[in-house]
């Protein structure tokens, strides 16, 4: 099987250059605002595709920073890569929200995304699309993030799995399983 290169990866130089930047952070949160500019963008994306408006992403998107500022004397470098946090922390801001009525879950995928998913010629990918946003419409909460990580983000399993507080291993086996499942509900539709 061939390893995909995540365009999420930074090089160990970053790394270094990084974890002394939040150092700095931690002692004077005035610093904290390089390390905002660097990840608003990504973690706002990553937020409004899984959201109903670019409102609740932002709303959603603040309460994410707040809390990272909050807790971010808390964060260890040696236990998980700093965007890996940030993601973590969107994720279960998402949930939080989610859950508590407050925000609609919505899957934000373009049709080229989809189209992807399957191996077939683009002709017969049209014809099925509908077919694919069906099944994917009947996938859990947890479902769908795998298949938005791994297929249209195109992030690698290491990087969902500290997103998710997962193994990395575990990743693997829950995002095969998930694409068996809808390879299975694809089937019943046809």
């Amino acid at each position: 099987m061939k390893t995909q290169n995540s365009t999420y990866h930074i090089k160990t130089d970053m790394i270094l250059a990084e974890q002394i930047e939040i150092d700095l952070a931690k002692k004077d949160l005035s610093k904290f605002s390089v390390l905002y500019e660097r990840y608003y963008l990504q973690i706002f994306k990553f937020i409004y595709q899984r959201v109903e408006t670019e409102l609740q992403a932002a709303e959603i998107c603040s309460d994410v920073f707040i809390k990272v500022m909050e807790n971010l004397k808390t964060y260890k470098t040696s236990e998980i890569p700093f965007a890996s946090w940030l993601y973590r922390i969107a994720r279960n801001t998402i949930y939080t929200n989610y859950k508590q009525g407050k925000k609609f879950r919505q899957v934000n995928f373009s049709s080229n995304d989809l189209i992807n998913l399957t191996e077939e010629t683009y002709e017969e990918q049209l014809d099925k699309l509908g077919i694919v946003v069906e099944a994917l419409k009947k996938l859990s909460h947890e479902e769908t993030e795998l298949i938005e990580m791994k297929y249209f983000e195109k992030r690698t399993y290491f990087e969902i799995s500290n997103i998710m507080g997962i193994t990395e291993n575990n990743a693997k086996i829950k995002t095969f399983r998930v694409i068996q499942k809808l390879k299975q509900l694809t089937k019943l539709a046809l």
